[in-house]
């Protein structure tokens, strides 16, 4: 009876469905059927799945600002990558809302904009975005979309990355040339500026040149320099006028009139000499040329200051080359007998002390001029530090707005090149033919499960409304009565002919149906999941697909 049944051991159980066998094999047999085909109402799904390499140059790396750093770039990969611009881009790309309404201006109507967001949900729903590798200088970023339609789902991982790929180009050029702009407007400003500097120091080393040393017993060797050089000129000035005292003093002792020509002196030679201009100008050289040893002591030959005391230096040295070595001095008049003999004497000596008075004055200002500068030492070696400290500063600066300006140039060169971040895409998706979803596996085993399940709860079911006495035991229990034999059923001629015409014809058509239901599925399944194109053959015509299949030899 039903309560026998509610609690027994294994053995009991097997009994019970061996009892039932039948039941349990036509009900489990049907309900495997009921799933398998019921699997093939289930929604095919294709995914497919694209990978994306990314990875740098070493020495590119190396020289890329940190602002511009792909790491940067990588934390707004996902959202650029699979965000909801992105995905709408697809979607018009792909031309996946082709027949929707749009007003005069081209945009979509609000039924149309529904749609479009209904397909977005529906995309982003199946995409699976994995990191699978990350590394300082190397990426790889595999993206997956499951759609119900193959070629869609082949499509749409791939657009995703071109879009990406080329955002990323984009964005990154564009930066950099933004950057490299604003450089070159600094560049052109600080330019300005050091112009301007130079200018302000050519004007304080014109005013000073040659008296910019670095230290203060530069100047006083100078001086002592300059008082040598000027008790020389004096000892040799002093021997000139002993001379021409001398000769004055003959002259006066033997000279005679010699009346001149009509009342006018007679010219009685020209005297030249040496030319004064050289002196000065050879002065001017030496004091130029100490400025620009001074001046390349702490700067290069392309330095504009440098260039600047150069270009004086060669007008000077044009200037003395330029000039005549000798000089008309003095012109000498006859004034008596001896003007042949003592004339050219004295006019030559007259012309040497004049050059040497004009000698020791110049001396004389060059040391009034450094003792002055040795006295104001400190203040214009402050001024003087003050402003190259100023001219520095700017150049250090432009170096560095340099520098950088050469790193944008190279990055947005390697950037156009594609050798400053390598985006490629080393997998793409692959085109469909087997649905990803459901998996084979997955339905023959849920129709197995289910099919014995279920047959196995229908023979539990049917024994526990069953309340007919099938044994002694029970009714001895259920009686109350002691059991003395056990009569066999008793089966007529006519029940004989009804089992062995079940036995012999029911159960195998039974048995065959559920085979030919049960292969049909299994067939049925095996075809839509691995061999779509088969599939549809088969749903068309079975019959004529499986003759073909036996007897054509075709390979579908």
């Amino acid at each position: 009876m039903a309560e026998s049944g509610g609690s027994g051991s294994l053995r009991d159980i097997l009994r019970l469905i061996f009892r039932r066998r039948y039941f349990f094999i036509i009900g489990s047999a049907l309900l495997a059927n009921m799933l398998l085909f019921a699997g093939l109402s289930w929604s095919a799904k294709y995914t497919g799945t694209t990978k994306l390499r990314r990875r740098t140059d070493s020495v590119v790396e190396k020289k890329r600002n940190q602002a511009e750093s792909f790491e940067t770039i990588k934390l707004t990969l996902r959202e650029e990558l699979i965000g909801q611009r992105a995905l709408e881009n697809v979607v018009e790309q792909l031309e996946m809302l082709r027949g929707q309404t749009r007003d005069s201006s081209g945009k979509l109507t609000r039924k149309g904009q529904i749609v479009k967001d209904g397909i977005v949900k529906t995309i982003a729903e199946g995409i699976v975005f994995k990191w699978e590798v990350r590394k300082e200088r190397m990426d790889l970023v595999s993206l997956s979309v499951t759609h119900s339609d193959p070629l869609l789902a082949q499509e749409i991982p791939d657009q995703l990355m071109d879009n990406y790929i080329s955002a990323v180009h984009e964005q990154s050029e564009g930066n950099l040339t933004a950057s490299l702009k604003h450089l070159q407007k600094k560049v052109k400003e600080c330019n300005a500026r050091l112009g301007e500097q130079t200018n302000i120091k050519i004007a304080f080393e014109e005013k000073n040149a040659g008296m910019m040393p670095d230290r203060p017993d530069n100047i006083h060797d100078k001086i002592q320099q300059t008082i040598s050089d000027m008790e020389r000129e004096q000892r040799l000035l002093d021997a000139a006028k002993l001379t021409i005292a001398k000769l004055q003093s003959r002259w006066s002792t033997t000279a005679s009139e010699n009346p001149s020509k009509d009342g006018e002196p007679v010219l009685d030679q020209v005297i030249r000499g040496p030319n004064p201009d050289l002196e000065r100008y050879k002065d001017q050289l030496e004091r130029y040329e100490d400025a620009l040893e001074a001046a390349t002591v702490k700067r290069t030959d392309n330095h504009p200051d440098v260039i600047a005391l150069k270009a004086k230096l060669a007008e000077i040295r044009e200037k003395i080359e330029q000039a005549p070595a000798e000089a008309i001095l003095e012109k000498v008049y006859a004034v008596g007998v001896e003007a042949d003999r003592f004339g050219p004497e004295i006019a030559s000596t007259s012309a040497e002390i004049k050059i040497k008075k004009e000698a020791i004055d110049r001396l004389g200002s060059r040391l009034e001029y450094l003792e002055g500068m040795m006295a104001n030492f400190a203040p214009v070696r402050q001024e003087w530090d003050e402003i190259t400290r100023k001219k520095d500063k700017i150049e250090k600066e432009l170096d560095g707005l340099e520098v950088r300006a050469a790193n944008i140039r190279e990055e947005l060169a390697n950037e156009v090149a594609g050798r400053r971040i390598h985006l490629e895409i080393v997998q793409r998706a692959k085109e469909q033919f087997q649905p990803s979803s459901p998996k084979l596996f997955m339905v023959l085993a849920m129709a197995l499960i289910g099919g014995l399940g279920g047959g196995a709860g229908l023979v539990f079911l049917t024994h526990s409304l069953d309340r007919s006495i099938t044994t002694t035991d029970e009714a001895s229990e259920y009686l109350g009565l002691r059991v003395h034999g056990v009569i066999g059923e008793i089966i007529t001629p006519a029940q004989a002919i009804r089992r062995r015409s079940f036995n012999l014809f029911v159960i195998p058509l039974i048995g065959a149906v559920l085979t030919l239901m049960t292969l049909t599925g299994c067939t049925s399944n095996v075809l839509r999941l691995r061999y779509p194109d088969k599939f549809q053959k088969w749903k068309d015509a079975p019959v004529g697909y499986v003759f073909n299949g036996m007897f054509s030899g075709e390979d579908d």
